[in-house]
């Protein structure tokens, strides 16, 4: 399923092979810009994009907290495996509370660019689905 793919693909942008037996940490999204400040490409990338899509269907209308992340995403790295690499529930923690640190911070991107004015530059296509889906998400309320 959706994991065994997204681990080939963090394999494969590690540039590790098959046969190689370290494992890079579990990401849901891919990071390629260096710093703190997220960047319209890697809202639009693909594979961002499309855990953007799910996420803002489920959450456009109250993103989950810090803590809220982070302890669903402690619980999935536990239960399903996602970072066999780490043995202790700290390091879970940790992993859980950067990994949702950056999906927050791709959402608020996402959602940033939906509430400027509508006189403002339409931006990529990638980009106008995912303000479609936060409208659709909020006049649902």
């Amino acid at each position: 399923g959706y994991i065994i793919k997204r681990r080939a693909a963090l394999r494969k942008r590690a540039g590790l092979r098959d046969k190689d037996s370290m494992v890079p940490p579990f990401s849901f999204v891919d990071r390629f810009c260096k710093g703190e400040t997220v960047y319209e490409m890697e809202v639009i990338q693909e594979d961002n994009n499309h855990f953007l899509s799910e996420y803002l269907a489920q959450f456009a209308d109250k993103l989950p907290s810090d803590g809220e992340s982070e302890e669903a995403l402690k619980w999935a790295s536990i239960t399903y495996g996602l970072n066999p690499q780490l043995k202790h529930e700290s390091d879970h923690r940790v992993w859980a509370s950067m990994e949702g640190g950056v999906q927050r911070a791709l959402a608020q991107y996402a959602m940033t660019r939906f509430q400027k004015a509508s006189k403002a530059r339409g931006g990529h296509t990638e980009m106008n689905k995912l303000k479609s889906i936060i409208r659709a998400k909020l006049q649902a309320l």
